[in-house]
Formats: structure tokens, sequence, C-alpha cells
């Protein structure tokens, strides 16, 4: 094989690691939330809310600072633009951290221990969030911090959600 024909495989089989890596660490995967192995703060077990409210569910750490940011921002604004919605934040982290992480937030964002690594679900790279309609259909998944301060960014949300517009002022 000639210098350049080889030159050329390197960097398709460079390429490919590329594409690889970034679709194993950095895309949401699939997740069944029905059989997800929750528990409470108290270590009882639990499962996603089925209220008729949408859900917003975001895996995170303590450590992780794009996650606590989310969610200082939910905390903030999540009263007044995400009431409709049920908030959770799901962290595999032993359970006094979770709650350590509850009094980080509003009382209306509920945190959760997930009773595995996330990585035996796929989930390599936090914040991860999934946004579910009332019927606990998967609407949108996103890795990485999402902005819930920018009303457009949350007007698109709340659209996935099935939620309805809120009122326009802004921040």
């Amino acid at each position: 094989m000639s210098r350049k024909y080889s030159g050329y495989l390197i960097v398709l089989l460079v390429l490919g690691g590329v594409i690889y890596l970034y679709n194993h660490f950095r895309a949401a995967p699939d997740v069944t939330f029905a059989s997800l192995p929750l528990s409470d703060l108290k270590g009882q077990p639990v499962q996603l809310p089925n209220n008729g409210k949408p859900v917003v569910v975001m895996f995170g750490a303590s450590w992780c600072g794009p996650c606590r940011k989310e969610l200082e921002v939910m905390s903030r604004i999540g009263e007044r633009y995400m009431h409709d919605a049920n908030i959770l934040f799901i962290t595999d982290e032993d359970l006094p951290t979770a709650e350590g992480l509850q009094g980080l937030t509003a009382s209306f964002i509920h945190v959760l221990k997930l009773n595995q690594p996330f990585s035996e679900l796929g989930i390599y790279s936090i914040p991860t969030s999934y946004l579910l309609n009332a019927k606990g259909e998967l609407q949108d998944k996103h890795t990485g911090y999402i902005q819930w301060d920018d009303p457009s960014a949350r007007a698109h949300q709340r659209k996935l959600m099935g939620l309805p517009d809120e009122a326009p002022d802004s921040l």
C-alpha cells in the first residue's frame, strides 16, 4: 500500500474513533424510566411521578459544576416558570451526598438516588437531561447544561413537554 493511502487510512481510523467516543460519551442514551431503581433520600424505593404532569429528569452529581449551576437556576426560576412540571434531580452518589444536594435546591425539585452507577444506563457525561410529556413519553434528551434562565430556550423546552406558553415577561 502506498504512503498516500496509508495516511488516508490512519485519518479515517482516527476520525472513526473520535466519532465513536463522541457518541459513546456525549450522546444521551435511551433510558427506560419505568424500571429505574430509584430511592428517596430515606432509602425507600420510589418511581417517577405519574400525576399527569410533564417531567424534567436531570442526571447529575454534587461535584459537577454545570449540574450545580443548573440546580441553582431551576431553584431560582422553577416555581415561577416550571411549576406545572415535576422536576427531578437524580444522582448515583451515596445517600448522605444526595441529602446535601436537596439542601441546595428549592422544595419543588426532588432529589432521588439511582441505586446503580450511571454507566449501567449508558450515561457517561453529566448533566444529562430528559424531558417527558404528561403521558411519560420522551420528548427530548440533552447532554450538557441547559440554560433554563434563557426565555427562548425555556419556551422551547416547555413546548416540547406540551406545556402552555408562559407569560411574556422575562427574568
